[in-house]
């Protein structure tokens, strides 16, 4: 179907398609007339250097007018986004004095392109609606959204980048000109600023790159920052005069997007640009692990969908072993699931097999009577004073602590920590009677405007309104935390992640570790997250729960969940 659609979109171009001469014309049509043709000497030099210059050296696609394919034994094409004199040169060998007159021969030609000149008032239009500045390739797609284009794949932002590389190019030599831009990373990305009475296109290209130099730092970090802590990092950085505050999102994208090596991914987790493929395994290990089985392109998808930018997996059978030393996945053929449903073939955990009744370790989540005789071993014992030490002694000095637990046992975890003196506090029942009791004052219909917001998910139209109301029902959930109860176990967080409402727990650390405030009864804060792998990371639907070192994460082995600690070797017990 989609070929039948490229093939009809060719026939009836002539005819529906808008002239190259309107304003108003497709992405397609002003790439295409950003190249000179080689009907000339001049133009035939002049062609393939300007090619490498837009970035559409690569861009060949029969099934569109875009004859770009201009010097093809030239070598491999830049990887860059945004290339420079100096791609030039080394491809071309393109001196300073050759790069300036090349340019100069565009820009008189695109300065007479209608279509150029339009594109040159949209794109001041799209930075005015931003506030200033943007990404280029967020410059890019927003024009892309604006004219569309037909072109598939990387094709797409490809001819986008050109045309806004020459609007930029040809607004550079007016008398009036608009905007401030900057090639960062050596030409891996840019960064357009507006000029106005209002904002000093300098100052917002300085901020861009100051955003840059952070998240390059935060990209060499291990373990990678959570994203409030990116978050609150680039909100020190500061802004300049007139520049409206940005928003989470927009934020985030700028400084990687002015970085070296940084990416973020959907979560506004800073990483780095190649990313190896067995760490981000490692961070998307909860949107691997599941009750069923996964395919080998499911596996990819999910990474990738996670980390656009991260190296690529490797093919198998060395997936194999990355997904069982990382992760401890394994190729299962299929056959029955630990429900008896039928498994299709794919990575998934094996079962383990049934627990000797004799073990300490074993699902039952009945626990030893304290004083009672157990005949556990000196190993486990061990453990379990150890984590009961440690613990009486957090509930005595304060602070706050992530513990991690299997689901299974998350009922007693819960049981056995309310007995250190902690008040268990459901997240997800805050969130929703904080959103009930805002809704009923602002006059929200709680059915038709929250909860079908809810149910259409992310995705949804009004998702960023309903989030704009979870944000403002939470300012009272924040103020009864910090002053109902003086020990706090946190359990059922799920809404904070779903929310994106994470930073309030970043918040919380902060106010019982560092600075807490006048009035402030909270002193103990626990959060208890459960987790199929609970030696992992703690994360909630795959984003980071807010923790800065090892200090503030403890796994809640099973020997303590049993109460071994609480009991008395048994008579006569193997040691």
């Amino acid at each position: 179907v989609r070929r039948e659609v490229l093939e009809a979109v060719g026939r009836l171009r002539a005819r529906v398609d808008a002239d190259v001469a309107d304003p108003a014309a497709r992405i397609d049509r002003l790439a295409a007339q950003l190249v000179p043709r080689p009907t000339t000497p001049q133009a035939q030099a002049d062609a393939p250097q300007l090619a490498l210059l837009l970035g559409l050296e690569s861009t060949g696609d029969p099934r569109l007018p875009l004859d770009l394919a201009v010097d093809a034994s030239a070598g491999a094409p830049s990887p860059l986004a945004w290339p420079g004199a100096a791609d030039l040169s080394a491809r071309h060998g393109l001196n300073r004095a050759g790069y300036d007159d090349l340019l100069g021969r565009a820009r008189n030609r695109w300065a007479k392109q209608p279509g150029v000149t339009q594109v040159r008032h949209d794109l001041a239009a799209v930075l005015d609606k931003a506030g200033g500045v943007l990404p280029a390739d967020e410059a890019a797609l927003a024009l892309l959204a604006q004219r569309g284009s037909t072109a598939t794949g990387p094709d797409r932002l490809r001819r986008a980048r050109a045309v806004v590389r020459a609007a930029l190019e040809t607004e550079a030599v007016r008398e009036g000109n608009r905007f401030t831009w900057r090639r960062l990373g050596g030409g891996a990305s840019a960064v357009v600023a507006l000029r106005s009475e209002v904002l000093d296109g300098e100052e917002l290209a300085d901020y861009a790159a100051s955003l840059g130099v952070v998240a390059d730092q935060f990209a060499v970090a291990d373990p990678l920052p959570t994203p409030a802590a990116a978050l609150a990092r680039f909100r020190q950085v500061p802004v300049p005069a007139g520049l409206t505050p940005l928003g989470d999102h927009r934020l985030v994208r700028l400084a990687t997007a002015a970085s070296a090596t940084a990416a973020t991914s959907g979560r506004l987790e800073v990483y780095p640009r190649g990313l190896a493929s067995a760490r981000a395994v490692g961070l998307a290990r909860a949107a691997l692990l599941g009750a069923g089985t996964l395919s080998e392109d499911d596996v990819r998808t999910r990474v990738r969908t996670r980390f656009p930018a991260a190296e690529p997996l490797p093919e198998r059978p060395a997936l194999d072993d990355l997904l069982r030393d990382v992760m401890g996945l394994e190729w299962i053929p299929g056959g029955p699931g630990p429900t008896g449903a039928p498994l299709a073939p794919g990575f998934g955990v094996r079962r383990p097999p049934a627990p000797s009744r004799a073990s300490v370790r074993s699902s039952s989540i009945s626990r030893f009577a304290t004083g009672a005789a157990a005949d556990v071993s000196d190993e486990d014992r061990a453990e379990a004073e150890m984590v009961d030490e440690r613990l009486r002694r957090h509930a005595a000095n304060g602070g706050y602590l992530v513990f991690t637990v299997r689901p299974s046992k998350h009922q007693i975890a819960v049981e056995n920590l309310v007995r250190l003196g902690a008040t268990p506090v459901s997240a997800d029942a805050l969130v929703i009677g904080a959103m009930r009791r805002h809704a009923e004052a602002k006059g929200i219909r709680w059915d038709t405007a929250i909860l079908a917001t809810d149910a259409a998910g992310p995705n949804g139209e009004r998702w960023s309104r309903l989030l704009t109301v979870v944000r403002d029902a939470l300012q009272p959930v924040r103020a009864a935390v910090l002053g109902d109860h003086e020990h706090v176990l946190l359990t059922c967080p799920g809404l904070f992640a779903r929310y994106g409402a994470l930073g309030l727990l970043d918040d919380l650390r902060e106010r019982v570790t560092r600075h807490p405030e006048p009035g402030q009864t909270l002193r103990i804060l626990w959060v208890l997250v459960p987790a199929d792998d609970p030696d992992a990371l703690p994360t909630i639907a795959g984003q980071a729960v807010p923790t800065t070192s090892l200090a503030e994460r403890l796994v809640l082995p099973d020997p303590w969940l049993l109460n071994v600690q609480g009991t008395t070797a048994a008579v006569g017990a193997a040691p």
